[in-house]
């Protein structure tokens, strides 16, 4: 099975700041504005009065970004899928992504992450 096509997307992680991530351009195409992302252009240039402060998930995570758990229905199955919400982005995406679509199947419910991992050194 061939993987699935990723593309550049620029996530705003406030007024000044963008990490770059790479996604599955299908799946996100349909819900990006609703979570603040942006396909990077062609030419790669960087939104205007913006900054790049890094290019992972990890990065997004350490300046306070958000990861949700979606459901969406696929046939007769429901599977989930984890994203990442800016924190600018927090207070409405649990309400304005349900009955969007996730890879061509509709959203029927947003939730934070339930497992967490704690390390103590």
């Amino acid at each position: 099975m061939a993987k699935p096509k990723r593309a550049a997307f620029f996530l705003d992680i406030n007024a000044t700041s963008v990490v770059e991530l790479q996604l599955v351009e299908k799946n996100i195409t349909a819900i990006a504005t609703e979570l603040g992302y942006t396909k990077v252009p062609e030419n790669g240039a960087l939104p205007a009065n913006k900054t790049l402060v890094g290019n992972s998930k990890e990065d997004a995570l350490e300046l306070g970004c958000l990861p949700l758990r979606i459901a969406y229905r696929k046939g007769t199955k429901l599977q989930s899928a984890l994203l990442l919400c800016p924190p600018s982005k927090a207070d409405t995406v649990f309400k304005s992504l349900v009955g969007k679509t996730y890879d061509g199947n509709r959203i029927v419910k947003v939730r934070p992450v339930r497992r967490r991992r704690y390390t103590i050194a």
